[in-house]
């Protein structure tokens, strides 16, 4: 049996020769060093299914993230069964799509909706979808709801909520419109400077819709949370190391 005589690992700073016998029966010589390089990403693939069984906010969800791309399928629910009667609250079922690639990232989400809220039980479905790289984003948020209770004379059945943003740097811009869809709209505009990462200031204009009156126009100002919520970094990669925990490059 022919073994290895081991040796010492080779470092960074050193080289190391060696004489190799040619069938020509010439010699060769080689000399390896080693240097510092980027490491080798490889996309990685995990699954996995999450569950949570408390009542009132029950969940399952599948995720299957592969490299910097990750899909979500899921059931949640939102409901309290405090007031005594049926319960309230919502239950959403759909999808989540995230990939953060190297210079642009983007997010979708997908979901179909059934609620019972304020307005009486209804059924729907909620978009989202996000585009950012660098400083900039922009975001269109919406969501759609049709009632199935009983309402009132003249109020529709049909209720849109869209929310359309855009954000460079500390300043951003928002347009959000609820209730497009009757008589009764309420449309804001709003220009934001962030002063934190999780604070801003913004200027605004409502302006409010009633039936038989002229549009009823607020300007005002604000100083809220930032909600903005876009792509997020979820990346699986299989790194190749050397023993020392660097990349080396063979020459």
């Amino acid at each position: 049996m022919i073994r290895r005589v081991p040796t010492t690992p080779q470092t960074r700073s050193e080289w190391r020769s060696a004489t190799l016998d040619l069938p020509d029966k010439g010699t060769a010589g080689v000399t390896r060093t080693f240097h510092d390089c980027p490491c080798s990403e490889v996309d990685d693939t995990r699954t996995g299914v999450f569950y949570n069984p408390d009542l009132q906010s029950l969940a399952i969800a599948y995720k299957h993230c592969h490299g910097a791309t990750t899909f979500e399928t899921y059931l949640r629910t939102a409901t309290d069964f405090s007031g005594g009667g049926a319960p309230t609250g919502d239950v959403r079922i759909g999808i989540d799509v995230n990939v953060w690639g190297k210079s642009v990232q983007g997010r979708l989400i997908v979901e179909g909706v059934g609620q019972n809220q304020g307005g009486g039980p209804g059924v729907g479905g909620h978009a989202k979808l996000v585009f950012q790289g660098g400083k900039w984003q922009v975001q269109l948020d919406s969501k759609f709801i049709r009632q199935l209770g009983t309402l009132a004379p003249g109020t529709t059945v049909n209720h849109l909520d869209v929310n359309l943003g855009g954000k460079y740097g500390n300043y951003s811009v928002e347009f959000n419109a609820k209730d497009i869809l009757s008589n009764t709209a309420d449309l804001t505009g709003a220009g934001c400077y962030s002063l934190s990462e999780n604070l801003r200031i913004c200027g605004t204009v409502d302006v409010q819709e009633r039936p038989g009156q002229s549009p009823n126009v607020t300007p005002g100002g604000d100083l809220e949370r930032l909600v903005w919520r876009g792509s997020e970094k979820r990346e699986v990669f299989a790194v190749l190391l050397s023993h020392a925990g660097k990349a080396v490059c063979l020459h």
